[in-house]
């Protein structure tokens, strides 16, 4: 293994251990935070107003059913369509500008390796990391794809004849980064991970750089990169890139910055920079296109719902839909501990490290009417749409949830683990019964899930129904409940839910 191989091993490791240390702190601190919060300003206690039930109607009947492989609407169909074809021109457009990128950096070292299908076959690496982040929504399903390709590679390698010093090499500049990027692709910590690892990147391609093009160049890259980070979440407020654009960027720089320091010498720094610079103007030019065509369609928003209490579960619900969601319209949340750090985007995150957490909760009335004002319902230049998510205390989460209950095409309330203590879910459906069509969300359970209890709070709620109320006139009223469906299939059930308007 060269000496520069070792450097670059050894600097990407401490970079990494630190990701690792630092990280489950953030998140710890970001979710303790949040709890305290969360009890912050508890709504004292009123008479309590007597439960009058109405007399007449008929009952709700709850239908276990499983959820269809496609929306059985037309319009439902239509926006499933769409949902699946913006993800397949994104994943096109990043995979040719990834074809530019590697291409670049294939002929810089072209000249010493003399093969160039070999040479282009390695630095394509990167543009699979980035048509993998762009179009599969899952990070397991992810790591297959990768695995499956990472195992063509080395054959490929190892049967094209040459030396095994280059085959180390190329297999460095592949693992390391990718296990970078696969840590930052982990829900709890893709926010904070960039962050952290851009800064290191800096100070370490500086060092690196010190040594064959000078201090003053080295010193210039590092204050530059410096002054350059706290422009990330002022541009990323205004939209100028959307969290896939960065996270696709990420992937470059890194391994721009892994090809630097391995290959060591200006003429290589020129080619990763000018590799840079390629990627950056054709997505810049390409993704607008996206843009646009969001544009001419009509968002469709989700509304998510969800029992507080499972980090993990909650996460994992937002990434399955996520990245299939926004394609074609935003997701509204009310955040909490279990969501708040799998959320939390790059303006949220300087937030909380400049000790400015707090104004991100909603106040009051008047500062709820100013952040619905500003709900950002419009697509990033990358097509994609936003999570909005509305952090608050407790006695501002009613109110914010009726607002937004009216904002949205289609809701999704996950009730799994749902049981006798919580209330607040009680409060959310009854708002549901009360005033939304019964085909306009989907309520999923699992296994710990209290059917019975759940089978008990939806009755009574039917029975104290408001007799204006639209629902209260049907008569034959079957509300859907999903038993834990795949994500492709809920993502179908939704899709009918905002066509049910």
């Amino acid at each position: 293994m060269s000496p520069k191989t070792e450097l670059f091993f050894g600097l990407m490791i401490l970079a990494l251990s630190t990701a690792v240390i630092l990280t489950p702190v953030y998140v710890f601190l970001v979710r303790r935070r949040v709890g305290w919060y969360m009890r912050q300003r508890v709504r004292p206690l009123s008479g309590v107003m007597p439960v009058v039930e109405r007399h007449g109607g008929a009952p709700l009947h709850l239908a276990n059913e499983a959820a269809p492989r496609r929306p059985l609407s037309d319009a439902g169909r239509a926006l499933f369509d769409r949902m699946r074809n913006v993800r397949r021109r994104a994943a096109a457009m990043y995979l040719l500008a990834g074809l530019a990128a590697a291409s670049v950096l294939a002929a810089g070292q072209y000249a010493e390796a003399r093969k160039w299908s070999l040479l282009m076959v390695v630095y394509l690496w990167p543009a699979v990391l980035t048509v993998t982040t762009a179009a599969v929504p899952s990070l397991r399903m992810r790591v297959l794809v990768l695995v499956v390709t990472y195992e063509t590679l080395t054959i490929t390698l190892n049967a094209s004849g040459v030396g095994e010093a280059v085959i180390v090499n190329f297999l460095a500049f592949l693992t390391v980064p990718t296990a970078l990027l696969l840590l930052m692709g982990n829900r709890a910590l893709r926010t904070i991970a960039p962050v952290l690892l851009l800064i290191e990147l800096v100070v370490v391609g500086a060092f690196t750089a010190s040594k064959d093009v000078g201090c003053g160049f080295s010193f210039a890259l590092l204050l530059a990169g410096l002054l350059a980070l706290p422009l990330l979440p002022w541009a990323y407020e205004r939209k100028y890139f959307g969290e896939l654009s960065f996270q696709v960027a990420f992937v470059w720089i890194i391994f721009g910055t892994a090809y630097g320091i391995m290959r060591g010498t200006a003429h290589y720094w020129a080619y990763a920079g000018a590799s840079l610079a390629l990627y950056a103007v054709l997505t810049h030019l390409m993704l607008p296109l996206l843009q646009r065509a969001a544009r001419r369609d009509r968002p469709a928003s989700l509304l998510v719902l969800r029992v507080f209490g499972s980090p993990g579960r909650s996460a994992r619900l937002l990434e399955h839909i996520g990245m299939r969601w926004r394609t074609i319209g935003p997701i509204h949340l009310i955040a909490g501990a279990d969501t708040a750090v799998a959320n939390l985007d790059l303006a949220e995150v300087f937030r909380f490290l400049t000790f400015r957490f707090r104004s991100v909760y909603v106040q009051d009335a008047a500062d709820l009417e100013r952040r619905l004002e500003k709900l950002d319902c419009a697509p990033d230049p990358d097509g994609r749409y936003r999570v909005n998510d509305f952090f608050c205390f407790d006695d501002t989460w009613k109110a914010t949830f009726t607002a937004l209950l009216h904002r949205s095409d289609a809701i999704l309330l996950d009730l799994s683990g749902f049981g006798p203590r919580n209330a607040g879910v009680a409060f959310e459906l009854g708002k549901l019964l009360g005033s939304r069509p019964l085909g306009s969300f989907a309520i999923i359970t699992d296994r710990k899930t209290d059917i019975d209890c759940l089978g008990a709070t939806l009755t009574g709620l039917w029975r104290q129904l408001d007799p204006s109320a639209p629902n209260a006139a049907l008569e034959h009223p079957v509300l859907r409940v999903l038993q834990k469906p795949p994500a492709r299939r809920l993502v179908a059930a939704l899709c009918d839910a905002a066509a049910a308007e």
